[in-house]
């Protein structure tokens, strides 16, 4: 995919130490943080269609439960087109009761972003990681 995806899907691990709870937090701050560079909160009815959704809140590791109160979604609008891109973060608990966090990009427009949208759940992870650091991560797509 890489270079002309217009699509960026990754599941990071954190310890079990983490509370899901204290991960939401830091991710709605680090979205509030960077809102200066474009990146909004948003609700499904602002472009997320129903199957986007629901693929969001599949965890591809196995057994992870996804906690539906704890998804953060949000938008990005890239500086000189406008374009916007759809973001979301969803938090689920592994059998192992380690935190897993979905992190999810998708261009609305188009079907290559330059990287755009793996730039988009890296700004965010980079700010999360600043206080909680994931132990393992893994990108089905980029």
């Amino acid at each position: 995919m890489g270079f002309l995806s217009h699509i960026m899907e990754a599941e990071y691990v954190f310890s079990p130490n983490v509370e899901p709870e204290t991960l939401h937090t830091a991710i709605t701050t680090a979205i509030r943080q960077l809102s200066s560079s474009g990146y909004a909160p948003a609700v499904p009815e602002q472009g997320f269609k129903r199957y986007d959704l629901q693929r969001v809140k599949t965890f591809k590791k196995a057994g992870v439960e996804a906690r539906e109160d704890l998804c953060v979604m949000c938008t990005c609008t890239s500086k000189l087109m406008k374009f916007v891109d759809d973001m979301a973060f969803c938090i689920g608990v592994g059998p192992e009761r380690q935190v897993v966090l979905r992190a999810w990009s998708n261009s609305r427009v188009g079907q290559g972003d330059l990287g755009k949208n793996k730039k988009n759940v890296r700004l965010v992870i980079d700010q999360v990681s600043k206080t909680l650091p994931p132990v393992d991560t893994t990108v089905y797509a980029s």
